[in-house]
This record gives C-alpha cells, sequence and structure tokens, in this order.
C-alpha cells in the first residue's frame, strides 16, 4: 500500500557534510559578480601575532559572497540576491591564483582526495543550470567516463544516482542509486524494491502527489570508516521485510491505512560497501562517520497530535555521538558537526556554539554564536555583532588570532584559510 510522505521530512534526514579540511560559513554576503580576473597581484598584506601563531593576511581584489576551504583551495561562490542568474562558483589556490574562474563550473567546487565532483552544464532556466555530474580533476578533464543526475562525494567514495523516466509524466522515474571510488569503480549496487508517494511543498507550492519508484534505503548521504548512512523511507516494513535490519517500525503515522506523515521519519542507519546492515535504521538523522564517530538524533514522539504540528516540524532530539559499533559515547548538543583534524564544532541548549575533542572534552568553551569547522590548530567562530555575525580565529586557548572582523571565512587547511570583509578575499597563511 503506497504512503504519503513530505519531500521537506525527507530531505530534513540529511546530513550536511563538511569539505575534507572544513567548511566556511553558508551565510555568504552575496556580493555582485565579477572580480574574476584581479587575482592577489598588489594585494596588501598585514601580520596578526597572537600565543604560538602568525597569521599573514593577504588582501587581495577577487569578489566572492562565500568560501570555503577544499584541500588547501578556496571555492568560492557568488549568488545574485533576486536569483535571476545562476549562482557562479570558482576556485583559486593558495597564492591567489584562479584555478577555475567564475562560471567554469555549474555547482560549488570541493575537492575530495584531490578529485572534486560537479556538472556538465546541459540547459540554464530561470538562473538554474542543470545537468549531468560527474568526476574532474584540477585540469578541468573529467576523470571518468560514467555521468550521473546526482552526485554526493565525501571522504573518498560517492553516492551516485541515475534516473530512468518509465512514463509519459517527468516526475514518473526508476532511481538507481550506486556507490563509486575516487577513480569512478561503482563498488555498491544499493537494493530497490518499492513505491512510494511524495507531496511536494506547501502553502503557494502545493503539487499533486506523484508515484516515485525508489529502493530500500529512500536517501543515501556520507561515507566515512567504511560505512555509508542511509535513510529508510518512511512507513515500508511491509515492503522491506526481506531486507536485512530494515525492521524498525517508523513512528508518525496516524494509523493503519493510507494516510500518514513523515515527520517521525524516516529512519537512518549505517550500511558497509558490500551492503550489509551495520547500525540498522533507528536514528531520526545522522551525519556521516568520521574519525571513529558520527553524530545522530533520536526521534522524540510530539506532545501534540502529529497532525497538528506546523509543516516541517523538527522531532529529533538532541546530538549525540555514536562509535562505529553503534554505542553512545557521549551528547547532550543542539547542534553538532563531523569530526575533523580531532575536533567538532557543537552548541548547547542556549544555541551557543564551541568545540570539542574526541573524548567529548569542551576545547573551545560553548559561547559563540557560529563555528564551521577546525584545522592546523585553529578555529573558525563567529559573534553577532549588531545586525551581523563577524566570524575569526582562535586557539586552543580561546585567544582571538584572526579578528572576529570577516563576513565568511573557511577552516586553516595545509596552513591557509580564505575570509571575505566587503566582498572581496582574504588569504590566510600561518607564517
Amino acid at each position: 500500500m503506497m504512503k504519503k510522505v513530505r519531500l521537506l521530512a525527507v530531505l530534513a534526514a540529511m546530513a550536511v557534510f563538511l569539505t575534507a579540511c572544513g567548511g566556511g560559513s553558508s551565510s555568504g554576503s552575496g556580493s555582485s559578480a565579477g572580480g574574476q580576473d584581479a587575482g592577489a597581484a598588489g594585494a596588501s598584506q598585514a601580520e596578526n601575532q597572537q600565543g604560538a601563531f602568525t597569521v599573514e593576511t593577504i588582501h587581495t581584489d577577487i569578489q566572492a559572497g562565500g568560501v570555503i576551504n577544499t584541500e588547501g583551495y578556496g571555492s568560492l561562490s557568488q549568488t545574485d540576491p533576486t536569483w535571476q542568474t545562476a549562482p557562479q562558483y570558482a576556485l583559486i589556490d593558495a597564492d591567489g591564483e584562479f584555478v577555475f574562474d567564475y562560471g567554469a563550473f555549474p555547482c560549488r567546487i570541493e575537492m575530495y582526495d584531490g578529485v572534486f565532483v560537479n556538472g556538465i552544464v546541459q540547459d540554464q532556466v530561470e538562473g538554474r543550470s542543470s545537468g549531468e555530474y560527474s568526476l574532474f580533476d584540477l585540469s578541468g578533464a573529467q576523470i571518468i567516463d560514467q555521468t550521473y543526475d546526482y552526485l554526493n562525494f565525501f571522504n573518498g567514495h560517492g553516492v551516485g544516482i541515475t534516473r530512468t523516466q518509465t512514463g509519459e509524466d517527468a516526475f514518473e522515474y526508476v532511481d538507481e542509486q550506486v556507490v563509486i571510488n575516487a577513480a569512478g569503480e561503482e563498488v555498491l549496487t544499493l537494493p530497490d524494491g518499492f513505491n512510494m508517494e511524495i507531496s511536494i511543498g506547501g502553502g503557494d507550492f502545493e503539487f499533486e502527489l506523484r508515484t516515485w519508484r525508489t529502493n530500500y534505503f529512500g536517501t543515501v548521504g556520507g561515507y566515512g570508516d567504511g560505512l555509508l548512512w542511509v535513510a529508510t523511507a518512511a512507513d515500508i516494513e511491509q515492503n522491506i521485510s526481506e531486507a536485512q535490519g530494515l525492521t524498525k517500525e517508523t513512528p508518525g503515522v496516524l494509523e493503519k491505512g493510507d494516510q500518514m506523515s513523515c515527520y517521525g521519519g524516516p529512519y537512518c542507519g549505517y550500511v558497509d560497501l558490500q551492503g550489509n546492515v551495520v547500525i540498522p535504521p533507528q536514528y531520526y538523522s545522522v551525519q556521516a562517520f568520521s574519525e571513529g564517530l558520527a553524530a545522530v538524533r533520536e526521534y522524540v514522539a510530539p506532545a501534540v497530535p502529529i497532525e497538528e504540528l506546523s509543516y516541517g516540524a523538527d522531532l529529533g532530539g538532541l546530538w549525540s555521538y555514536i562509535n562505529t559499533e553503534g554505542e553512545k559515547v557521549f551528547g547532550g548538543y543542539t547542534a553538532a558537526s563531523i569530526f575533523k583534524n580531532g575536533y567538532a564544532y557543537v552548541a548547547n541548549e542556549e544555541g551557543k556554539y564551541g568545540y570539542i575533542d574526541q573524548q567529548g572534552e569542551v576545547v573551545v568553551p560553548m559561547m559563540y554564536d557560529a563555528a564551521f569547522g577546525a584545522g592546523d590548530g585553529l578555529f573558525s567562530v563567529g559573534q553577532n555583532m549588531g545586525d551581523q555575525i563577524r566570524y575569526g580565529m582562535v586557539d586552543a586557548d580561546n585567544n582571538i588570532v584572526v579578528p572576529l572582523e570577516y563576513d565568511d571565512i573557511s577552516a586553516f587547511c595545509n596552513g591557509v584559510a580564505y575570509a571575505i570583509k566587503d566582498g572581496t578575499v582574504d588569504i590566510l597563511k600561518i607564517c
């Protein structure tokens, strides 16, 4: 029997992954396009010393609205606030030279193990690009022949989804999901098995219910420590009884029949690259394993009847960390990240951010309004200063090393970080 599922709740289960050496903030200043020929030539420099660190700041004329650090390269983005034009992305090196200019690729450029995932543009409608996705090297050459309708790559492995239309309606299709490695080899094909219906949108964005054929794992996320996180697609126990480990009853079902809500699901767990369920789907949402730990949230039953919940209600509890055996080791956070370079950022119940180590000990106190990754002994943090959060860096003693004056900032990786102030990029280097 087919069930009605809200797409937003399915998407809410998907984790937000960091890049290989730590990300930047997602806020961005949304500066106007241009500046791609400026480079770092004639850039001014400044030094800031605090404790054991001396950081050199190189001011450039490169324009950007957002930045992340991807294996030592600065991945830049520009977004038209009106969304009349497609977002533009570029990649620069530590010397401020463009590896890829704005518009070279349709999606943000993020590297993993020396390769990056991006798209081959097929068409562009109303400011948004569409195309097929593949793996590329730093010369811009496509390194595998295979392309996918969607490709998510993380920690040396990615999930590629190919989509085959099954009817006259564009919404009717079959998904096949495979796991590939950095060489483009398909190392796992996830099993398929059931039909489900998804209700898209709400309010002014109501669409008809469409039938989607998917697989046992409704969504597939990041890979790490030999495990891939997966999510079952709502109340599907009758369809997956023969699949190993996937018998957990999904909460949120109003009654047996065709009326249900997915506010309480889907359930998330972990499989290995042989397709074996290692940690059965039992969590409301999860993140990828990294450095032996993964952040998870359990489902919390609502205090009111589920039909009275607002659209997109979040019923996940506090974040905890589990090990690869599925054992809880510590937790109690309202926000949490994957571990990178021995640290993760977390938030307390007051919404203040700080950093913990792999034993759960607080390294940087939870006193900041934002945090976006650690690297090379420095921690990116943000503080609300009037009408905007400003970003900078602190060390493990909470000394400010990079002043909290930037609109966006990345983590350090390979001795370099990137920051944006007044729409232009600064390159930060540890001396």
